[in-house]
């Protein structure tokens, strides 16, 4: 870069010509690779085991959400039926599949 006359500022644009690109693409690079980690992170992730997953309804659940999205089933009284194609009397359970709580049927 050229010197300055003494008190004289460079300007904005005359400061950026000074950067290496490849530090600027670097940089860029670097800010794209951070925001797909968050994005991956926040996005579609009910479960991460088995265990973070429950019936999403009280009585004859033919779904399972994740814990956090479990239904309240205090004082609620479910019939002896076992209904086809529900979790009822074992015929399936929740598992966690890439993230998302699914039924396992037997």
């Amino acid at each position: 870069m050229k010197s300055l006359k003494p008190g004289k500022k460079p300007s904005l644009l005359k400061t950026w010509k000074g950067w290496n690109k490849s530090y600027i693409f670097i940089g860029l690079l670097v800010l794209a690779l951070i925001a797909v980690v968050f994005f991956i992170q926040n996005t579609g992730m009910q479960c991460n085991s088995d265990a973070d997953c429950v019936a999403a309804a009280c009585c004859h659940a033919t779904s399972c959400v994740p814990k956090t999205g479990a239904p309240n089933c205090t004082g609620k009284l479910c019939t002896a039926e076992c209904v086809p194609n529900t979790l009822d009397c074992g015929q399936g359970s929740c598992i966690c599949q890439k993230g998302v709580c699914k039924i396992n049927f037997k």
